[in-house]
C-alpha cells in the first residue's frame, strides 16, 4: 500500500473531502485559527467529523512540518488515488448517465499549472483527466480515474454508449 500523502489548503482539503472522504485519515487544523471561528475552516472541520475523520488542532510549526508553509491552516494525510488505467477510465465513462467531458493534458510540467488545471476541471464538472503518467499522482489526488497517455489511449468518445 503507498505512503500517506498530506494534502495541504482550503481548496486541497475540500476537494478531497468532498471527492474521496474515504480516502482521508486524518485532519489538522490551525488551533488559533480553528479559536478564532474562521467559517470555511469550520466547514471543513463538521464536513470531516460528519465522515467519522479524526480532527486534529495543531500549532503553526506543526502543520509547517507536515506540509511547508503554505498549508493555509489546513492539511489532510490521506491515502493517494493510484491512477486509474484504460480498464477503470472505460468502466468510469459507461457508467456516466450523460455525455462523458474529459480534459487530456500533455505537455504540463509545472506542478502548480497541474493544480490549477484540476481545480478548473473540478469546476467545470469534468468526468475524468488524462494525463501523462508522471503527472498521475497528481491528478489522482481527487479526479476520477485518470488513464496514463503514454501507455494506453481512452476510448474514443464515439465509441461510448449511454
Amino acid at each position: 500500500m503507498n505512503k500517506p500523502l498530506m494534502y495541504s489548503g482550503i481548496h486541497a482539503v475540500e476537494s478531497l473531502l468532498r471527492h474521496r472522504p474515504e480516502g482521508v485519515l486524518e485532519l489538522f487544523v490551525l488551533d488559533t485559527r480553528a479559536k478564532r471561528g474562521d467559517a470555511r475552516l469550520e466547514t471543513l472541520i463538521i464536513a470531516a467529523r460528519d465522515q467519522g475523520i479524526a480532527v486534529q488542532y495543531s500549532r503553526r510549526e506543526s502543520l509547517d512540518k507536515l506540509a511547508g508553509p503554505q498549508n493555509q491552516g489546513v492539511v489532510a494525510r490521506a491515502r493517494p488515488r493510484s491512477a486509474g488505467d484504460e480498464q477503470a477510465l472505460a468502466a468510469h465513462l459507461d457508467g456516466l448517465d450523460h455525455p462523458p467531458l474529459l480534459l487530456i493534458l500533455e505537455g504540463v510540467t509545472d506542478p502548480h499549472n497541474l493544480g490549477a488545471c484540476l481545480r478548473s476541471a473540478d469546476a467545470a464538472g469534468v468526468d475524468a483527466v488524462v494525463v501523462p503518467r508522471r503527472h498521475a499522482a497528481g491528478a489522482a489526488t481527487h479526479m476520477p480515474p485518470a488513464c496514463d497517455s503514454r501507455t494506453t489511449r481512452p476510448p474514443p468518445l464515439t465509441a461510448v454508449q449511454h
